[in-house]
């Protein structure tokens, strides 16, 4: 299964595929379709947590690369759709949700102790 994610995600970023191709990417069992709103956002950040251990976790060295490349492809991508601005604040809306679950993540953990 690794290697089929790697196989993919390398083939979506070097094409520089949409956000759409990359969100929707995340659960090769549980494909469903992902709106381009803001229930859309929700379902990919909750596939994202929910999915294979082999996504970049935020607050990881891994991350910083997933999120400038993600950002990148989806600027690049969004240029050419017909609502290039809402895209963007998709993207980032998902990038954000990530990285504020993993800081509750992290402060549940902290506050525990």
């Amino acid at each position: 299964m690794r290697e089929r994610w790697v196989k993919l995600w390398r083939r979506c970023i070097g094409l520089g595929r949409s956000m759409r191709m990359i969100s929707s990417s995340f659960s090769f069992d549980c494909c469903r379709s992902m709106s381009m709103d803001l229930d859309g956002v929700q379902q990919a950040v909750t596939a994202f947590w929910r999915n294979d251990p082999f996504y970049p976790r935020a607050q990881t060295d891994l991350w910083a690369g997933f999120r400038e490349q993600y950002l990148k492809t989806t600027q690049d991508s969004a240029s050419a759709s017909t609502f290039p601005e809402e895209r963007l604040v998709l993207a980032l809306l998902f990038i954000g949700l990530i990285e504020g679950r993993a800081r509750d993540s992290c402060e549940g953990v902290l506050g525990s102790q």
